[in-house]
């Protein structure tokens, strides 16, 4: 029995040993771990790079949804819809007509030509009355050309959005260069935009509008553009 018994406290020891090496290499592979984390961009390097990507996609799908807005004509509830460059757009939109009463419509733009089929019936026909929102996507004036002009932009911080790392980033952008877009008028208060941007590949994932836009908004009135499925193939023709 006594023979064991350096036998037993060498095993003891060896298990130590091991122990310790694996614990000194998991605190090692944490300290690792924790100097790879990728810092924020600044914001004007962000936005500048989320410029140029979104300007560059040559298509992409897209939702809109709105809340704390007031009923009436093309007061836009909620969207969804394709953008293919230049300038051809196909919508289906619920407008909120009544207070809780919504109304389905299709809309098609086409090199700055509005068709709509207000009844569900599947016939368009040629409208003015209709906001060319096309026009968010404009390389000019669009989503990629006012985002460079957010005023007080605040340092990056880490997000996600459907399941993608983005950097979140807020600041104010006056009125005028967003009211057209939804059939608005130029206001003195400024919105408040919030974007969410790819961490890795600079793509602008969400868009929100928080402010007075149109006639009959509020400060708590909101717009959130969700964008996806970059550069996919996508065919829209006039109807």
């Amino acid at each position: 029995m006594r023979h064991l018994l350096p036998e037993l406290s060498g095993a003891k020891s060896m298990r130590r040993f091991f122990a310790a090496a694996l614990l000194m290499t998991l605190v090692i592979f944490a300290a690792c771990s924790q100097g790879t984390t990728t810092p924020p961009p600044s914001a004007a390097s962000l936005l500048s790079k989320a410029s140029a990507a979104f300007n560059a996609d040559t298509a992409l799908h897209f939702t809109i949804t709105a809340s704390n807005i007031q009923p009436g004509v093309f007061a836009i509830a909620k969207a969804d819809g394709d953008f293919v460059r230049p300038d051809s757009m196909k919508v289906t939109a619920d407008d909120n007509i009544l207070a809780g009463i919504t109304q389905q419509i299709h809309v098609i733009f086409i090199n700055g030509t509005v068709y709509a089929d207000l009844s569900g019936t599947g016939v368009y026909s040629q409208t003015t009355l209709i906001p060319d929102v096309s026009k968010l996507f404009d390389p000019q004036v669009g989503i990629g050309a006012i985002i460079t002009q957010i005023q007080s932009p605040s340092a990056p911080s880490s997000d996600t959005v459907n399941g993608v790392s983005v950097w979140k980033v807020s600041g104010n952008i006056s009125n005028s260069v967003v009211a057209s877009f939804f059939g608005g008028a130029s206001q003195t208060t400024p919105i408040s935009v919030t974007l969410w941007i790819g961490q890795k590949d600079s793509q602008i994932y969400q868009v929100s509008l928080k402010g007075i836009i149109v006639s009959g908004d509020t400060n708590a009135s909101e717009r959130v553009i969700t964008l996806s499925q970059f550069n996919e193939h996508v065919t829209i023709t006039a109807p």
